[in-house]
């Protein structure tokens, strides 16, 4: 049976409705191209299976801090890496 593969970061809270819902009308400006630099930087697609339900902590380092993403409230985003037997 195949087991799925996980990697969590913790990321912008604002990248949630376009990282699970693939929505970026909340996003301004570069934002989308931001997340998709991330994304890409990461070596992940945009399968992000989801999010921390809490409301976040404000944090100024984070997993985005590289990719010009300042200090913001942030949540757990957990990604799919890849499937592999076992």
């Amino acid at each position: 049976m195949p087991k799925l593969k996980t990697i969590e970061y913790t990321l912008p809270a604002f990248w949630a409705s376009y990282l699970i819902n693939g929505d970026e009308s909340g996003l301004e400006g570069r934002e989308a191209l931001q997340i998709e630099g991330f994304l890409a930087g990461e070596g992940l697609l945009n399968n992000c299976l989801s999010c921390s339900d809490d409301n976040g902590d404000f944090r100024k380092y984070h997993d985005a801090t590289a990719y010009g993403i300042l200090a913001c409230d942030c949540l757990t985003y957990t990604f799919e890496v890849q499937s592999c037997q076992k």
